[in-house]
């Protein structure tokens, strides 16, 4: 083995010992980010049957229905917009958050034409609290020790 050699394995060695593990690949964070958007698009396209049986006002259940969505949605972003940038950083956060809260008003917007659908803006609300709590549980989850 020549000297040159030699120094090249060893750098490699080195550089295998302090090189990060393998990111998982962008379908591993692209995928689930996807999915539950579709998810989301299904369960607001579907007419609501039941629509003139209702009472006025908002339900507990539809209230808890917007919170889980979006603080899934958001903490599945984030990951996204991590793996994507490499960085953490509050203009990626915030970019992040964009997205999540352009998607509701989107996805507001485009039940107004569906039967027994609306554009309701209390749901609109509580899709940006569920954004807020999905970035704070984003956050505390990677500041833990």
């Amino acid at each position: 083995m020549t000297r040159c050699s030699a120094a090249s394995a060893r750098v490699d060695v080195d550089r295998a010992a302090t090189s990060p593990p393998p990111r998982r690949s962008a379908l591993g964070y692209w995928l689930p980010l996807l999915g539950w958007v579709a998810v989301m698009l299904y369960c607001t396209s579907v007419p609501d049957p039941y629509a003139p049986l209702k009472t006025q006002g908002t339900t507990l259940s539809n209230v808890l229905g917007h919170l889980f969505g979006f603080v899934v949605l958001t903490i599945l972003a984030l990951r996204w917009w991590r793996f994507r940038t490499g960085e953490w950083t509050r203009r990626r956060v915030l970019q992040a958050v964009g997205f999540c809260l352009l998607y509701a008003l989107l996805d507001e917007l485009h039940q107004i034409p569906i039967p027994g659908r609306s554009f309701d803006v209390l749901d609109l609300l509580v899709d940006a609290v569920g954004v807020v709590v999905g970035t704070v549980l984003t956050h505390a989850w990677h500041r833990r020790p």
